[in-house]
């Protein structure tokens, strides 16, 4: 496996690769991926980028949407 030495200051601790297993929250295929070890990926790289898009879609929806009742002077509507 691949090691990587990391060192802060006077302390330094070896960290080696990881294979993960899981399956992709948005397309369902199971995918397996050699990394560091971190929190557990939810999506495929492949649907990385789509996810992440859609995400930014609806939380600029509510945004606007919170925006727009402020201006006609409404409280701020309940979840879109």
């Amino acid at each position: 496996m691949t090691k990587r030495v990391v060192q802060v200051g006077t302390y330094s601790r070896v960290v080696e690769l990881i294979t993960v297993e899981f399956v992709c929250q948005h397309c369902g295929q199971p995918q397996s991926y050699t990394m560091y070890p971190g929190p557990m990926p939810k999506w495929c790289f492949a649907c990385y980028r789509d996810v992440r898009r859609e995400q930014a879609r609806l939380r600029k929806r509510r945004q606007r949407a919170r925006q727009k009742a402020l201006e006609q002077g409404d409280s701020a509507p309940d979840k879109v």
